[in-house]
């Protein structure tokens, strides 16, 4: 099931993210910078995802924060954690040139499973989508 074109807008052009993960130490929760959405997916690019990398490979299920505003979503899905060059070098091509001072290590691929809303209004945490 594809996500709503208006969902995919807000989480494109969001002010903020964060991604949380789970392993071994328990949670984390981290800002991201480098956000796309290709075939589905939700692809996050790594610069400095230690721990995430690490929760990632423990435990797949993740949750991403969006939001803009007082408006935003929450997407709960499965992570691969993907470092095969022939996946990241058009990735590492396109970062040098926008953050030259960054080096992409992997890349995070989320695959949706359900959407909530998160808001300041009465609908927060309503669940809008699942796959």
């Amino acid at each position: 099931m594809k996500i709503p074109p208006e969902i995919k807008k807000a989480i494109l052009e969001s002010d903020n993210k964060a991604l949380a993960t789970s392993g071994k130490d328990g949670l984390n929760v981290v800002p991201v910078s480098t956000i796309f959405i290709k075939r589905e997916k939700i692809i996050l690019v790594n610069y400095f995802f230690n721990k995430t990398a690490e929760n990632v490979m423990a435990n797949p299920k993740v949750s991403l924060v969006c939001w803009k505003g007082f408006q935003g979503y929450q997407i709960k899905g499965m992570c691969q954690y993907l470092t095969d060059e022939k996946i990241l070098f058009p990735v590492k091509k396109w970062a040098a040139v926008k953050f030259p001072q960054r080096t992409v290590t992997a890349i995070l691929s989320i695959t949706p499973e359900m959407i909530y809303e998160v808001a300041a209004k009465e609908n927060s945490g309503k669940l809008i989508w699942s796959s």
